[in-house]
């Protein structure tokens, strides 16, 4: 799963979704979480908050990311991620801290689906 860091510099999440310049793209392996690439927002200086054109630009630049992160983001954007099943995570500070977070986020929500999903099927096995 990609994750995009709304970023001024690839060291600490300290842009606002709506004010980004840059995403930073990083990998969510088996091994760890590794950086891709640098993606520039298709917005003139950054500015995605004003309109859902602007809006609508930002989030196909980012359609393969499955979580977006940023100190902020505001509630058109949201919901744009919401619809495209992206998890937005607000954050702030060094960037390598957050993507930690959010790896250890991730595996509790993987190990919380898998476990709902024995649950189901050893009540659906007494239930026979």
């Amino acid at each position: 799963m990609k994750i995009a860091v709304a970023s001024s510099s690839g060291i600490r999440v300290d842009r606002h979704f709506g004010s980004a310049e840059q995403f930073w793209i990083y990998e969510n392996g088996e091994k760890g979480i590794d950086f891709v690439e640098v993606r520039k927002s298709p917005v003139p200086a950054g500015n995605c908050s004003g309109s859902e054109e602007a809006v609508a630009l930002a989030a196909r630049l980012l359609s393969d990311c499955g979580i977006i992160a940023a100190n902020r983001i505001g509630h058109t954007p949201r919901q744009v991620f919401l619809e495209t099943r992206a998890e937005v995570v607000e954050t702030e500070g060094d960037i390598s801290a957050a993507l930690i977070g959010i790896r250890k986020w991730i595996e509790r929500k993987e190990r919380y689906r898998v476990q709902r999903s024995e649950d189901g099927a050893a009540a659906s096995e007494r239930a026979s």
